[in-house]
C-alpha cells in the first residue's frame, strides 16, 4: 500500500495544469477516497469464524477448529473479577510486549510518514523524492516476507526481532552522524531504517497475538493498540 500511495503521489504532483487545485490536494482527496472505499470493501472481504465460514467444507472446519485449540492449549481464564484481573495488569510481560511494539512502530510511522520528506532534505525535488522512496520500500517489504518465511521455518522470533532493531539502529546513527556522510551515505540510511523497522514489526505483532490465556490476550491487544496511537503522535 506505501508503494501504491508513492506512486500516486509521483503522478498526482505533475498534474497541477490539469486539475482545480496543486497536486498535493489532490493527493489528500484521492487517497483518502482509496482509504474509504477499502475499509468498506473489507465488510465482504474479511473472513468470518471458522465456525461460520461458508467457504470451509465441513473437513476443513474440523481441521482448523482442532489446530486453534491445539494452539490455545489448556491455558484458559474466561471470567474477569478482581483476581484476574489483578494477575493480568500485573504481568510483567504484557507491559513489555506494550513497550516492544510502541518502539518499534515509531519507525513503522516515521518512515512510512517522512522517508520522502527526509530525501527530499538531501536536495532532491519532491516529485523525485517520492521516486526515490520506492527501492526503499521494495527492499523493506522482500525483507518482512524473508524474515517471516524464517521465523515460520525456524519457530523462533526474539533473534529477528533484535536483528531488525540492529540494522534499524545502524540507519539511526548514520543519519545522527549526517553531517559528516555523504548524500549517498544518508540515502543508504533510509534503507536500514525502514528495512529494520519492516523486519521487526510483523514479528513484533504475530509474537504478542500469542498471548495466553485469551483474556491475557484481550486485555493486551487495545493497550497495545492505544500505545500504537501514542507512537503515531510522537512519530514525527
Amino acid at each position: 500500500m506505501v508503494l501504491v500511495a508513492i506512486l500516486v503521489c509521483f503522478r498526482l504532483l505533475y498534474l497541477d495544469r490539469m486539475l482545480i487545485g496543486t497536486g498535493w490536494r489532490w493527493i489528500f482527496i484521492i487517497e483518502g477516497l482509496l482509504t474509504i472505499i477499502i475499509a468498506i470493501s473489507f465488510k465482504f472481504l474479511v473472513v468470518d469464524w471458522p465456525e461460520s465460514a461458508s467457504f470451509l467444507t465441513d473437513t476443513e472446519r474440523a481441521l482448523l477448529l482442532r489446530r486453534l485449540a491445539l494452539d490455545v492449549g489448556d491455558a484458559r481464564m474466561d471470567l474477569l473479577n478482581r483476581r484476574s484481573a489483578k494477575r493480568i495488569f500485573t504481568d510483567w510481560k504484557i507491559w513489555c510486549g506494550v513497550l516492544m511494539y510502541m518502539g518499534v512502530v515509531n519507525t513503522g510511522y516515521a518512515t512510512s510518514f517522512f522517508i520522502p520528506t527526509i530525501i527530499e532534505e538531501m536536495g532532491y525535488t519532491a516529485a523525485m523524492s517520492q521516486v526515490r522512496s520506492i527501492p526503499i520500500f521494495i527492499v523493506a517489504a522482500i525483507a518482512a516476507l524473508i524474515v517471516a518465511w524464517a521465523t515460520d521455518r525456524m519457530k523462533h522470533r526474539y533473534a529477528f526481532t533484535i536483528a531488525g532493531v540492529v540494522v534499524g539502529g545502524i540507519g539511526y546513527v548514520v543519519l545522527l552522524c549526517q553531517e559528516n556522510v555523504s548524500v549517498g551515505v544518508k540515502y543508504m540510511a533510509c534503507f536500514f531504517i525502514t528495512t529494520g523497522g519492516y523486519m521487526t514489526q510483523p514479528v513484533t505483532w504475530v509474537w504478542l497475538n500469542n498471548v495466553r490465556p485469551l483474556l491475557f490476550l484481550h486485555i493486551s491487544t487495545p493497550l497495545t493498540q492505544h500505545r500504537t496511537w501514542v507512537a503515531t503522535i510522537s512519530a514525527p
